[in-house]
């Protein structure tokens, strides 16, 4: 996708799925939005980042945010979730697929993949559409309660301990571009 350098929103908030997203205020200035799974049915945002297609099928966004996806995801729906094709058809007016379409300078390539977690996917979204200052809301990375109160047994010490390392190097990546990035 190419970005057109007058539409660059030069401080992104990235709304993740943690409980602290919560602390995204109702006033703001921030150029454009990134929601993360979940928090795109409890804020308006201009961006839905998910890795799965079974988030797209079980969500309800507030608003029309466009999509920043995986790339297995429109082939998933297809052929996992049919019921939700034309959802997808109406949904997809403007897409992007970060793993195939996003670089992330000196990414290490013994290390995980950069966007193997949804809430680093936006991440690197943001520095896509060229934010300057990206503010981040709800990357608590600990416990089993998203930003809904939802209860997720999967979310363990260790998936917490390996997606903070891999967050901590994206931030560093991008940082070192110029990006200022601020967890609340």
């Amino acid at each position: 996708m190419v970005i057109n350098q007058e539409q660059i929103p030069m401080h992104v908030a990235i709304i993740s799925n943690g409980p602290s997203a919560k602390l995204f205020p109702q006033q703001h200035t921030f150029g454009s939005i990134i929601g993360v799974n979940k928090a795109v049915q409890e804020y308006r945002c201009d961006w839905w980042c998910f890795y799965d297609a079974k988030t797209f099928t079980d969500i309800e966004p507030v608003g029309r945010p466009y999509l920043a996806m995986n790339h297995s995801v429109p082939q998933s729906i297809t052929d996992l979730y049919p019921q939700a094709i034309e959802k997808f058809k109406t949904a997809a007016t403007r897409t992007l697929i970060f793993d195939t379409e996003i670089y992330i300078p000196d990414w290490p390539e013994d290390a995980d993949k950069w966007c193997c977690y949804s809430g680093l996917a936006a991440l690197g979204v943001a520095y896509h559409l060229g934010a300057k200052t990206i503010t981040v809301f709800g990357a608590d990375m600990a416990g089993e309660s998203d930003c809904v109160g939802f209860m997720f047994k999967p979310r363990t010490i260790e998936r917490w301990r390996r997606e903070r390392q891999l967050w901590n190097m994206l931030v560093d990546r991008i940082s070192s571009k110029g990006v200022r990035i601020a967890d609340r």
